[in-house]
């Protein structure tokens, strides 16, 4: 066999090989199982598309998968922050209406648009609270498989403008829109860990992270009480969408307390339950 003869049999061996290994691989993942759903997810929440996150994420829990649980508490952190994103750039923009004379109609709508979406996001939320506490009942850990979010927990620099009267650019807002919701998501992360948002990145490099129960439930308690003002008076004037936000977090509350171990902990449940209280009565009967 000649030299050229030589390499080419050599050449169709490799080929011949290549395709047995790619053969012999793990199958790939068909869209719309689980397993895919699970993948997209975390895809698109890397590349910073909330909104498609929540989808895929919604996906897994309305069916029954080992991805569910974790779906859950995921998608708990997910839209508690993309709530509380879309309701401080609303109020950045009510702040700045009165000052922005002739673009005050647009200030308006902006606010009009972002409570609404924050609205959206606290109804779905409150759906799943229960479920959230039912599916984690027995455990005395809840796992958080996700990476922590992409963002700052430092207010966007455009918002102070906003908060003049200056209303940005098309593309500058679409930007302070992307970053404040992401700062909301950093946070209520960070929440869900009962650490500051630099602690709380460091503790999400372990994976799968697993925190105390309790320490998860305060963290969603607390996250309702602060998007309940949402629906004060001088905002949505919905009392009582209020009411059931304060009544999820007040739940929260308790099954943190009943878990709790350390003082410390105590003690931040119960001043926690203590100002739920408080609004509760500023409601009165609804």
């Amino acid at each position: 066999m000649s030299q050229r003869e030589w390499t080419t049999a050599w050449m169709a061996c490799l080929a011949a090989l290549s395709l047995v290994s790619c053969k012999s691989g793990p199958p790939p993942v068909r869209m719309g199982t689980a397993e895919w759903y699970w993948n997209a997810a975390r895809e698109q929440y890397a590349a910073g598309d909330f909104v498609k996150t929540q989808e895929h994420l919604e996906k897994l829990m309305d069916g029954d998968s080992q991805f569910k649980a974790r779906a859950a508490s995921w998608y708990v952190v997910l839209l508690a922050g993309m709530a509380r994103g879309s309701r401080e750039l609303a109020d950045a923009y009510e702040d700045g209406a009165p000052a922005a004379k002739a673009q005050t109609a647009d200030f308006r709508r902006t606010v009009n648009d972002q409570r609404r979406m924050a609205r959206h996001s606290r109804s779905l939320l409150a759906e799943q609270i229960n479920r959230v506490q039912q599916e984690t009942d027995k455990a005395d850990k809840v796992a958080l498989e996700f990476a922590f979010p992409i963002g700052s927990a430092a207010e966007p620099p455009t918002l102070i403008n906003i908060r003049k009267g200056l209303l940005p650019q098309d593309a500058e807002r679409a930007s302070v829109n992307r970053q404040s919701i992401a700062r909301g998501i950093v946070l209520q992360a960070a929440a869900a860990v009962g650490e500051d948002p630099a602690k709380a990145a460091e503790m999400f490099k372990a994976q799968p992270l697993e925190v105390p129960r309790f320490v998860f439930l305060h963290g969603v308690a607390d996250g309702l009480v602060e998007q309940s003002a949402l629906f004060n008076r001088k905002k949505l004037q919905e009392p009582d969408k209020k009411k059931i936000l304060l009544d999820l977090a007040a739940g929260c509350a308790k099954s943190a307390g009943e878990a709790a171990g350390d003082d410390a902990m105590k003690k931040k449940i119960k001043d926690l339950q203590a100002k739920i209280e408080k609004e509760q009565k500023s409601i009165g009967k609804v």
